[in-house]
């Protein structure tokens, strides 16, 4: 409830990215009073697909037709094990298509959806507090807020959970370095994966008609300065079929200029609820962009913390989300470790001897 400048609720969720606003919209359908505190930022992942069978929960969460504005994904092709290009038909998918998304408009809908359902909304950064009766207290914008419970939708730095006692831990410290280039080259509409010996490599197509090139690799190989264009052509050109995805061929200027790196590493909390706090999305866990699950697990982790919280299961919900943790970690190993053409190079006997147990 909003008076003057003060306001006061059941949730405020700090962090207005796809998790945060489906616990906002999802606890206001509940009934709840739902405040979401939104710093203007929006650090987009480029290239963000979601996987065969979103559909019908993005709609769940967010209403009918947020995905309207995007373009269908047509299916996966890798050459991971080995050298030849393999190709999963997204048409074939039992669980329905997946989907190439333009984040920006994505985000905003999704804000917007969450702002539909009641939620309460506030641009600005937010100073967090905690009074002395266990009540949260909120500053932004001018504007006090004040709830029982908080929702940490901050992304990797998980602000608030990791202030509240929570610990992190990491898999993986990868590091993805990214280029998108206007031409967007192969006209089939996928995500196409390829093994390196010093990492891996992703492309796919952008809704604005644009191609993101990314090779992912550990933060220790990434070399620093001017030297990590270098490296990032010079293994564009190794490469068997990224490097024939585009028409124009890339110079080390275009890669000087536009090459941004993103951290892509795995992470979690060691616990991701407590006395009045929940952390969804990347707050909560964050994972290697190979799981194409990330966004879509965000979401789903903040729509089922929304119902836990309205129906006072938070330890239950505890429970799916380390499973959902331990789960993917299994799936990175899997993956990973069925890559045998790379024995020599660090990035994979790294992996290697992960996978069989050795420290």
């Amino acid at each position: 409830m909003a008076e003057s400048n003060g306001w006061h609720g059941d949730v405020i969720v700090v962090g207005a990215g796809p998790a945060g606003c489906a616990t906002a919209a999802t606890l206001a359908r509940l009934g709840a009073t739902v405040a979401i505190v939104d710093d203007g930022r929006r650090p987009a992942w480029p290239g963000e697909t979601l996987p065969g069978g979103s559909t019908a929960v993005i709609n769940d969460v967010f209403g009918d037709g947020i995905l309207d504005p995007h373009q269908q994904a047509y299916g996966v092709q890798s050459a991971w094990e080995t050298e030849d290009l393999q190709m999963t038909d997204g048409l074939a998918n039992p669980l329905g298509e997946g989907w190439l998304l333009d984040r920006r408009i994505f985000d905003t809908d999704a804000r917007e959806a969450a702002i539909r359902q009641g939620a309460y909304h506030l641009i600005g950064h937010a100073r967090v507090h905690r009074d002395a009766d266990s009540c949260w207290r909120v500053e932004v914008a001018g504007h006090r807020l004040r709830a029982p419970v908080i929702i940490d939708a901050t992304g990797r730095s998980a602000a608030i959970a990791r202030r509240a006692g929570a610990g992190l831990e990491r898999a993986e410290r990868l590091l993805a370095c990214i280029v998108t280039v206007d031409d967007p080259g192969d006209p089939v509409q996928a995500t196409t994966v390829e093994s390196v010996a010093d990492g891996w490599w992703y492309s796919t197509p952008t809704p604005s008609g644009g191609r993101v090139l990314a090779l992912v690799s550990d933060q220790a190989i990434v070399p620093r300065g001017i030297g990590r264009s270098e490296w990032w052509l010079t293994s564009l050109e190794h490469t068997r079929h990224i490097r024939g995805l585009i028409s124009t061929p890339i110079t080390i200027d275009t890669a000087a200029a536009h090459l941004r790196v993103s951290r892509a590493g795995t992470g979690w909390l060691d616990h991701a609820c407590g006395s009045g706090w929940v952390a969804v999305g990347d707050a909560a866990a964050h994972f290697d962009p190979l799981s194409s699950q990330g966004l879509l697990t965000g979401i789903l982790m903040g729509a089922r913390a929304a119902i836990a919280i309205a129906e006072n299961t938070l330890e239950e919900w505890s429970l799916d989300y380390r499973m959902i943790v331990d789960e993917h970690r299994e799936l990175a190993n899997h993956y990973y470790g069925s890559v045998e053409r790379w024995q020599t190079s660090s990035f994979w006997s790294t992996r290697a001897s992960r996978v069989l147990g050795v420290r």
